[in-house]
């Protein structure tokens, strides 16, 4: 087999597993412009109404690759983000209000960064004491409370913590 057939094979098994470095600019979007650069980075004012996400590719109009989203800061409706270059890419090389581009598909949606209102959640079934469970319930208390019961030893009021009524007495032994 020829030296070009493994190059393809390859090329294509690496652009499914997400290593294509080619972009079309079919699929992307203009999302911020240059407003100047900061320790070697670049930050951006956004003017897309997404979010990019972090790691996202950037690309310049004719999709040349200039590094990737490394911050996202700024209020809500002034969203700027940074960008770390590529090897090779000057970030104080760029003139303030230069576009930049990002695939479609890298973009979040605004509303995932908004407080959005719980639902009402149904009340708890509370288990064993519930009406629906009636049955468990009164299993429960035959099985402690029953005063002629003696399988829980000499004391007759096991697990009861009610004073006893006028006329009993307090069973306590001598040792």
């Amino acid at each position: 087999m020829s030296k070009q057939h493994f190059q393809s094979h390859n090329q294509n098994r690496n652009k499914w597993k997400g290593y294509n470095n080619t972009s079309s600019n079919a699929g992307n979007v203009e999302i911020g412009s240059f407003v100047h650069a900061c320790e070697g980075e670049m930050l951006y004012a956004s003017t897309h109404t997404k979010i990019p996400y972090f790691n996202a590719t950037i690309y310049l109009k004719n999709n040349c690759l200039i590094g990737k989203v490394d911050e996202v800061l700024g209020p809500i409706n002034q969203v700027y983000f940074t960008v770390k270059p590529q090897e090779g890419i000057v970030a104080t090389s760029f003139n303030p209000g230069d576009k930049v581009y990002i695939e479609n598909d890298k973009l979040l949606p605004l509303e995932r960064f908004l407080s959005q209102p719980k639902p009402a959640i149904a009340k708890k079934k509370h288990g064993m004491f519930q009406a629906g469970n009636q049955a468990k319930g009164n299993r429960f208390h035959q099985k402690f409370n029953k005063k002629d019961r003696s399988s829980m030893g000499n004391r007759k009021n096991f697990g009861s913590f009610r004073k006893p009524k006028a006329g009993q007495r307090n069973f306590k032994r001598n040792r």
